[in-house]
C-alpha cells in the first residue's frame, strides 16, 4: 500500500513541472492574445474616428448617390459632414430633388402602383443599349439611369416599370405611354430644323420619353450641336410628333394648352412633370377617368408621324438613312407646305 502510494507520488511530482509550465506559456499566450485584440480594437476606433474631417469630405465626394444617401444614419458625425461634401453637381440636383418628392404632401399617394409595379433591369445594360446606338450620352440621364433610387420612380417614368398606355390623369401616371420602358432602349431620328440644306444633316439622335395623345416628349442625343445635347423637348399638337421646331400653322388652333415647351436637360425635365402632375391632380376638373392601364402590343410598329400613343413615329437613328424614311420626310413637307 505504501509502495503503491510512493509510486503515485513519484509519478506526480514528475507531473507538476509540466503543468506549471504549460500553465504559465497558457496564460501569457491568453493575456498576450487578449492585448492584441484590444489594440487592434483600438487601433481601428482611434483609425476611423482620428481621420481628419477633409479627408472624410474627400471620400464623401466621390459616393453615389444611394450610397451617400444611407451614409447619413451612420453617425451624427457623418450626418453633419456629407451635406459638405462636394458631390458631382448633377448628384447633388438630384438629391435636392429626391428630399423635395419626400417633403410634396401627396408623396405617399403616388407610391402604391409604383411600388408594386416595379420590376429589376440591368441599369448598365441599358446604358450599353444606348452606346451601342450612339457613343455619347447626357450625363445627367446617365446618372439618373445609373444610381436613382428605384423606388423613388415618379408618374410612372422609369425603365423599369411596365411599358403602359394609361388612360387616365391621375397621381402614381400621368395619361400616356412610358416609352423609356420599351423592352431595349430605343433611339429615333427625330427631324430638328439646324438650317441645313440636305435634309439628312437636320435629323438628331433622340429617345422617345413619353407619348400622349396631344403631346410627345424626346430627350436629344445630338453631341455635335451643343445647344441641343441633353435637352428635353415637349412637340405639343397639332404639330408633327417628328418635326421640331413646328412646321404646322397652329392659327387655327387654340394653342394656350398645346405649347412647346423645352428643358435645359434632364433632371429640370422631371421637376417639372413633379410639380406639373401634382398641381393638377388638385384640380378635380381637369381629371379624367375612363379606363385603366393597358399593356402596349410588342414589337411596336412605325408609322411616321403618327399621334398613336403605341407607335413609334419616327424610325431608329440607326435606320435614318432607309429611303424609305427620306421618301416619308419628303412626302410630310410636301403636305405641309
Amino acid at each position: 500500500m505504501g509502495q503503491t502510494l510512493s509510486t503515485q507520488n513519484s509519478l506526480w511530482a514528475l507531473r507538476v513541472p509540466y503543468l506549471v509550465a504549460y500553465g504559465f506559456i497558457y496564460h501569457r499566450y491568453k493575456i498576450t492574445y487578449t492585448l492584441s485584440r484590444t489594440r487592434t480594437r483600438g487601433q481601428q476606433r482611434r483609425s476611423l474616428d482620428s481621420l481628419p474631417n477633409e479627408l472624410l469630405l474627400h471620400i464623401f465626394s466621390f459616393l453615389e448617390l444611394k450610397p451617400y444617401l444611407i451614409s447619413h444614419g451612420v453617425c451624427k458625425k457623418w450626418q453633419m459632414l456629407l451635406p459638405h461634401a462636394e458631390i458631382h453637381p448633377i448628384r447633388r440636383r438630384m438629391l435636392y430633388f429626391y428630399h423635395h418628392m419626400q417633403q410634396t404632401p401627396q408623396f405617399l399617394e403616388t407610391r402604391p402602383w409604383i411600388l408594386q409595379n416595379l420590376r429589376p433591369f440591368d441599369r448598365q445594360g441599358y446604358i450599353d443599349e444606348l452606346l451601342a446606338q450612339y457613343p455619347a450620352i447626357p450625363e445627367a440621364f446617365h446618372l439618373w439611369i445609373l444610381e436613382w433610387p428605384e423606388k423613388m420612380a415618379m408618374l410612372g417614368l422609369w425603365p423599369g416599370l411596365p411599358m403602359l398606355e394609361n388612360g387616365s390623369e391621375w397621381l402614381e401616371m400621368p395619361f400616356g405611354t412610358n416609352w423609356i420602358a420599351y423592352n431595349a432602349p430605343l433611339l429615333c431620328a427625330l427631324v430638328y430644323d439646324k438650317g441645313r440644306a440636305d435634309s439628312k444633316e437636320n435629323l438628331t439622335p433622340a429617345l422617345l420619353v413619353w407619348r400622349a395623345p396631344d403631346a410627345n416628349w424626346w430627350l436629344l442625343f445630338d453631341e455635335k450641336e451643343p445647344e441641343l445635347f441633353g435637352r428635353v423637348i415637349c412637340i405639343a399638337i397639332p404639330d408633327s410628333p417628328s418635326f421640331y421646331p413646328t412646321m404646322t400653322d397652329s392659327s387655327d388652333y387654340d394653342a394656350d394648352s398645346f405649347e412647346d415647351e423645352t428643358h435645359p436637360d434632364w433632371i429640370a425635365y422631371l421637376e417639372h412633370q413633379w410639380d406639373l402632375i401634382l398641381a393638377i391632380s388638385l384640380c378635380t376638373d381637369k381629371k379624367c377617368y375612363y379606363r385603366r392601364p393597358s399593356e402596349v402590343p410588342l414589337p411596336v410598329a412605325y408609322r411616321f408621324s403618327s399621334v398613336n400613343c403605341e407607335v413609334l413615329p419616327s424610325p431608329p437613328w440607326i435606320q435614318r438613312h432607309d429611303p424609305q424614311y427620306q421618301a416619308d420626310i419628303a412626302g410630310y413637307v410636301v403636305n405641309v407646305n
